[in-house]
């Protein structure tokens, strides 16, 4: 093969190659965006609609076929789910899935919005969310104390929210298991008898006194004002104060001779505890194709200095963080790399030491060219190409054992180091390149495995078949030049001792 002569003969030209090929790979293993999972955006949205009282057949009949048919004229559906009960409607819109997620999640909100003052006013929510990996919570804090109330605890749950939302790498923070704080207004039946009120009235007096609309522009010679007439309700004193009634006497009824007016929390939907013990929960996610390990460590300074700012009371806990199972996983590499160059040395021993040391650096070699080709096409460091790593870590030294126990052979035939390098890869450049593609052949039915099953699994088999390819090119490359430099100029026509047992086991 002219490569492999090329690579012998030019010794400055494949070092800088060797040196450049580790770069690259190191530079991805340490840079390149990683995760739990793979990147998966499905063109799959859902719509839920919650409307109270309603029964499953009115929700059917007044909210869900409704939407369906606006939903049905949008091109390439693929089906369209619909779950009613009561109160509630829960859709499910799936597309083909070779059309753009983006542009498909804008049309289902425009029709949607569309059709929203057609809907019974009764409505209270209609959202739709769209299905994407980047939802997934990469990490999980507990605030939670005995002593301090469910407010004082929010608000520094909320202050956290607002500190992690600053990193240009997180996509969301929602603080959970938090109730809404209300105002409650809790009406005399009594008063309101005496003084000849109604429940509407009292409604229109207080919905009247709490609005904020722009007045226009004043112009006063050269310069211009704004007006705004504000009269929202900014406490409880001010919505106490609120004028239902004036008398023709002058006398004055407040909400606060009617009713009682104080803060209240929504009902609970659900409660949340840590180790037995009441806290809210502050969930972080992440933009897709990000480092989740430097994500990491931009959340280590912020959640550092908040922990320290906490009163006595309140205590801070990292329930989940999903960086500790993704660094498992990459240390869990790590084993498996040391495992196999043992083995390969093992393996290896009959062919001698420099033999077996020429193979070794294949290892490293494959796997950083096999990183630094996933980089470059766009795929991610998550539990599945970590996955076809380790697969093709039992893979990728068989091409250059072979190159280098056939050089060995033609070093005992007496040939030079660097003839014995590229008649010997020569010889059997073809074989090792159909071997290959033996191997390659295998994993092609998985890389090109259809819609989202296929599109969530194909970091595997293409991590295994970029790793397998780089193996072939250090192959042909790089081990015939470390060969022609490293083994020995003349090998006994038997071998050396191992070889020399392993033929006397044989025989």
């Amino acid at each position: 093969m002219k490569i492999a002569s090329f690579s012998v003969k030019n010794s400055s030209f494949t070092i800088i190659i060797f040196m450049m090929v580790l770069a690259l790979g190191l530079n991805s293993l340490v840079n390149m965006p990683r995760g739990e999972d793979p990147p998966f955006n499905a063109p799959i949205y859902v719509i839920t609609g919650i409307y109270p009282g309603t029964s499953p057949a009115d929700m059917e009949e007044l909210v869900a076929d409704p939407i369906e048919e606006v939903i049905y004229e949008l091109d390439d559906i693929k089906k369209i789910t619909t779950q009613c009960d009561d109160g509630l409607m829960f859709m499910q819109v799936e597309f083909v899935y070779e059309v753009d997620p983006v542009a498909k999640n804008n049309d289902v909100i425009r029709e949607v919005n569309k059709l929203r003052p057609q809907l019974p006013d009764g409505l209270i929510a209609l959202d739709v969310i769209r299905a994407a990996s980047s939802d997934v919570v990469i990490m999980q804090i507990a605030l939670h104390s005995e002593l301090a109330d469910l407010q004082t605890v929010r608000d520094h749950a909320e202050k956290l929210e607002k500190e992690i939302e600053k990193l240009r790498d997180i996509k969301a923070v929602k603080v959970q298991a938090v109730p809404e704080r209300e105002i409650a207004i809790q009406l005399d039946l009594d008063q309101l008898a005496r003084r000849r009120l109604g429940v509407n009235q009292v409604l229109g007096a207080i919905q009247a006194n709490n609005v904020n609309i722009p007045g226009g522009s004043l112009d006063v010679g050269t310069r211009r004002f704004n007006i705004k007439t504000n009269s929202e309700f900014t406490s409880l004193a001010d919505i106490r104060s609120t004028v239902v009634m004036a008398s023709a006497s002058g006398g004055l009824t407040r909400l606060e001779d009617i009713a009682e007016v104080r803060y209240a929390e929504e009902e609970e939907s659900y409660l949340a505890r840590y180790n037995g013990e009441r806290c809210l929960w502050v969930n972080v996610t992440m933009k897709d194709k990000k480092n989740i390990v430097q994500v990491r460590k931009q959340l280590a300074p912020v959640l550092e200095s908040f922990e320290a700012g906490l009163p006595p009371s309140v205590h801070m806990d990292l329930a989940f963080d999903q960086a500790e199972s993704v660094d498992r996983r990459l240390s869990g590499l790590g084993k498996d790399f040391l495992i196999a160059i043992a083995l390969v040395l093992l393996t290896l021993l009959p062919l001698g030491m420099r033999a077996a040391s020429v193979v070794m650096i294949s290892i490293p070699l494959s796997l950083a060219i096999g990183l630094a080709l996933l980089n470059l096409m766009g795929y991610t460091l998550n539990q599945l190409s970590i996955v076809g790593m380790v697969v093709a870590l039992g893979l990728l030294v068989d091409d250059s054992i072979v190159v280098v126990e056939n050089i060995e052979r033609f070093l005992r035939m007496g040939h030079s180091r660097k003839e014995a390098a590229v008649l010997a890869t020569k010889q059997i450049g073809i074989a090792v390149v159909g071997c290959t593609i033996t191997l390659l052949l295998a994993f092609l039915p998985l890389a090109f495995l259809p819609e989202g099953s296929g599109d969530f699994i194909r970091s595997l088999p293409m991590a295994v078949m970029l790793t397998v390819i780089a193996s072939l090119f250090v192959a042909i490359t790089i081990i015939p030049f470390l060969a022609s430099k490293v083994l020995k100029e003349h090998e006994r026509p038997e071998g050396n001792r191992f070889l020399q047992l392993f033929m006397k086991y044989l025989n």
